[in-house]
């Protein structure tokens, strides 16, 4: 094998810093913080009415605000619910019904049952758990019950206009769950779309720990208006709770306080160069990966929509079986702990 071969089918990169094109609209990386404070601390938001305190309705009365429910009868200003059925309860809460994590109300996304996996009622059996996001569920899941809403689900949606194209963003909302006489003590699942298809979530139960958490999405604009969505089918399992949302706020990525890393790290925030070679490239059937790393890595690979595609935990070295992948454009990440390592553009034959 000569030189010119070698340097085709292995890359190896020493990063010393990270370069993105940012013509290339994508999701970047989804984060989470068990907290209830904010991270930004408010110097600007793209989105209005973020906590849900301007609203006709009042909390505790199921007034829903979705048209397509039968009580129907108040709204949310500068929201949007779609999906839905006749009996979504969707509504709005105070600290007497949820864990309130900024002002005094917030948005509960009730909705009856979901069905993830199967048509078996609570069935969760093919969920994958990565920390903040849910893989594994199947084309034409989750759905709800016809009356609520079927595959649609129920929906909060805001278009955010002012955005400018090719400028990383950050879209932070806090989710917890809801209190209902103790009885969802588990997870449940919900959905983000920022614009590049949806991603699932874990929502965490906030009853008997008032603490939620706060997620961070980071993600490249493509357009001078984003439309940012939030959809709960209902609950997956028995125990399992459904979304009440707070505090959304969307701002450039420049004003993420300096001490929470974002997608995009440099070495520096490492203290070391890391050498890590990914191979071949172009990759066919497989893919290899080492790292000069001593520690567990978290390997992420999305497709071009953002998509997480695949996801393995590793410590200096693995193969990933790519055989599912159609060919395209993929980006790879890997992490340690939080910190995002590396970041890079690989081709499937």
């Amino acid at each position: 094998m000569n030189s010119y071969s070698f340097s085709v089918r292995r890359l190896t990169i020493i990063i010393f810093l990270f370069i993105t094109n940012n013509s290339l609209a994508q999701q970047l990386c989804v984060k989470c913080y068990r907290q209830n404070t904010s991270i930004e601390a408010g110097t600007i938001n793209l989105i209005q009415n973020g906590s849900f305190e301007n609203t006709t309705c009042s909390p505790g009365s199921f007034q829903s605000f979705c048209n397509a429910s039968v009580n129907s009868n108040c709204s949310v200003s500068n929201w949007i619910c779609t999906g839905g059925g006749t009996l979504t309860y969707s509504s709005i809460v105070d600290s007497n019904e949820a864990t309130i994590s900024d002002g005094n109300f917030a948005a509960y996304f009730g909705n009856m049952w979901a069905y993830v996996c199967s048509s078996t009622q609570w069935d969760t059996t093919c969920l994958n758990s990565l920390s903040c996001e849910y893989t594994g569920i199947s084309s034409g899941y989750p759905y709800s019950d016809t009356l609520y809403g079927n595959d649609t689900g129920v929906s909060l949606e805001q278009t955010v206009y002012g955005i400018i194209p090719g400028n990383r963003y950050i879209l932070e909302f806090w989710a917890g769950g809801e209190i209902h006489n103790g009885q969802f003590t588990d997870p449940g699942i919900f959905a983000v779309d920022v614009g590049y298809g949806k991603h699932y979530l874990n929502c965490t139960p906030t009853f008997g720990a008032d603490t939620g958490t706060v997620y961070l999405i980071e993600f490249i604009a493509s357009a001078p208006s984003h439309t940012i969505k939030f959809t709960n089918w209902g609950h997956m399992c028995y125990n399992c709770t459904e979304l009440v949302l707070d505090n959304v706020k969307l701002y450039p990525a420049e004003y993420l306080p300096k001490n929470i890393p974002g997608c995009l790290i440099g070495i520096e925030d490492y203290g070391r160069n890391i050498i890590a070679e990914i191979y071949p490239s172009p990759f066919q059937n497989v893919l290899s990966v080492n790292v000069d790393i001593s520690k567990e890595i978290n390997l992420f690979l999305y497709d071009v929509t953002g998509r997480l595609v695949i996801y393995n935990r590793f410590i200096h070295s693995t193969e990933i079986n790519t055989t599912q992948l159609s060919s395209g454009v993929y980006f790879i990440e890997i992490r340690e702990g939080e910190n995002s390592l590396l970041r890079r553009k690989l081709i499937k034959e």
